[in-house]
């Protein structure tokens, strides 16, 4: 019987604490951890002796901080049209800008469910972007990680602090300034047809051509 699909892990800051609360024990086997239960997490403190006081040498808490403070800040340059390079081969956070490839037309689900416009089928028609490009936020993978493919970034929808999120403030920040965009590295549609079909024949065989001399090709005077 195959096993069941599961549904992709989802890491959260709070993971991460945990990967790295447990490296620092490993690394240090004379520290110890503390769990706090208000939290429900391990290793909430990171403590040690030093002579005869106890020392927090880390804590959730200054780890949360620490990295939220990190992250504001990339995610602002990120929108402005900067590029967060993650570093050991992980690859880059930037935002781009794609020509739209109307030879697939994309839904605009956002019209069509406000339009609400009835359709043949029962359903609603389907309204299509007709705009010539649109923008998002990518992670330029580094190709260098096994499996990688496997592994999928999600700007946040939503966070305590600003409500709107790495994507609604990146939609809010493009609405406010339309030139915006042309910051960002632009990707354009490859096409992928050749422009003619006609095979183009050679005037004489490619073993005679490439034994010609310089001299050989100029014109007889």
């Amino acid at each position: 019987m195959p096993k069941p699909i599961e549904r992709p892990k989802q890491y959260s800051i709070r993971d991460i604490y945990a990967a790295y609360a447990k490296k620092l024990l490993q690394q240090h086997p004379e520290w110890w951890g503390k769990r706090e239960p208000r939290l429900k997490l391990a290793n909430c403190y990171i403590c040690c002796k030093e002579g005869n006081k106890v020392i927090v040498k880390m804590s959730w808490m200054i780890f949360k901080e620490v990295v939220e403070r990190f992250y504001f800040n990339a995610k602002e340059a990120v929108i402005q049209g900067e590029t967060l390079k993650l570093g050991s081969n992980l690859g880059r956070i930037r935002a781009v800008r794609i020509e739209r490839d109307f030879s697939k037309p994309q839904v605009d689900w956002r019209q069509t469910f406000i339009q609400k416009i009835p359709g043949k089928d029962g359903q609603y028609q389907r309204i299509y972007h007709t705009t010539e490009d649109y923008c998002k936020i990518e992670w330029a993978k580094g190709r260098m990680i096994p499996n990688e493919t496997c592994y999928h970034f999600s700007p946040a929808a939503a966070n305590p602090l600003t409500k709107k999120g790495f994507k609604g403030e990146f939609k809010q920040a493009l609405a406010d300034n339309p030139l915006l965009k042309y910051r960002y590295k632009f990707k354009p549609v490859i096409n992928k047809y050749r422009l003619c079909n006609t095979p183009i024949q050679a005037s004489k065989p490619l073993s005679e051509m490439l034994s010609e001399t310089p001299e050989s090709r100029m014109p007889a005077t």
